[in-house]
């Protein structure tokens, strides 16, 4: 399995535990070579330098990574973007959704990260949706 070295900073009592989200994040399902796995780290690096928001990101983002690889990378994107932004929507889904533990709120769950993903995309961020049958524009919400 590969694994890369996003940053993440965190300061509870399990700081000294994780060192960053390589520890978390990890390739499964997509067949991807040492040196695209490097260009993808930099672009995760990179792109939250420039303060790329997770939309334009995700937007960006080649095909590489597939299935529960591109979810759970994608997740961490928006989980970065959160911590460093909207610090207290952040510490509020850390507290009540996985009871203060960063272990449970970085780790790779298939079912969860992609069910976390569609609610910080469309909840919390606020992404719009284009309904394009009848021409409205509606306001998050999972389908």
């Amino acid at each position: 399995m590969k694994s890369f070295t996003p940053k993440l900073a965190v300061d509870n009592e399990n700081i000294n535990k994780i060192k960053n989200l390589s520890q978390f994040f990890y390739i499964k399902n997509s067949k991807i070579s040492d040196e695209n796995l490097e260009k993808l780290k930099e672009h995760f690096n990179t792109s939250f330098k420039r303060k790329v928001h997770p939309w334009d990101f995700e937007k960006n983002l080649d095909d590489q990574l597939k299935g529960a690889d591109r979810v759970h990378f994608l997740y961490l994107y928006y989980l970065r973007y959160i911590n460093t932004f909207h610090e207290d929507i952040f510490y509020g889904i850390l507290y009540d959704g996985y009871d203060g533990s960063y272990f449970k709120l970085l780790r790779r769950d298939e079912e969860d990260n992609s069910l976390a993903h569609q609610v910080l995309k469309y909840n919390i961020l606020g992404f719009k949706k284009i309904d394009c049958s009848k021409g409205k524009i509606k306001k998050g919400g999972i389908n």
